[in-house]
């Protein structure tokens, strides 16, 4: 079964990105799609996700998987200013 979750990390209001849930199925296809749409990046890791599902949605992450999310937020931004400097959108 496909799955998807979905994080959010917004600096001015979180101090860590927060956790908003994960979709299965025909729920997955959907946030792929709206990432898609929207150009937000996708990761595919099966063990990341694995820890995420143990969590409640609407938390922060816990600080052991902070370094993971400093690499993928990292690699956010990098793609939004390669998208920008090509005049691309990129929403956030």
């Amino acid at each position: 079964m496909k799955k998807a979750s979905v994080i959010r990390y917004r600096p001015e209001q979180n101090r860590a990105p927060l956790y908003l849930g994960t979709g299965y199925g025909h729920r997955a296809r959907q946030i792929l799609q709206i990432a898609e749409r929207y150009q937000v990046p996708v990761i595919q890791d099966e063990l990341l996700l694995a820890q995420l599902e143990k969590m409640p949605p609407g938390r922060e992450i816990p600080e052991e998987l902070f370094f993971v999310f400093a690499e993928i937020i990292a690699f956010a931004w990098q793609t939004k200013k390669r998208l920008q400097e090509k005049g691309g959108n990129y929403s956030e």
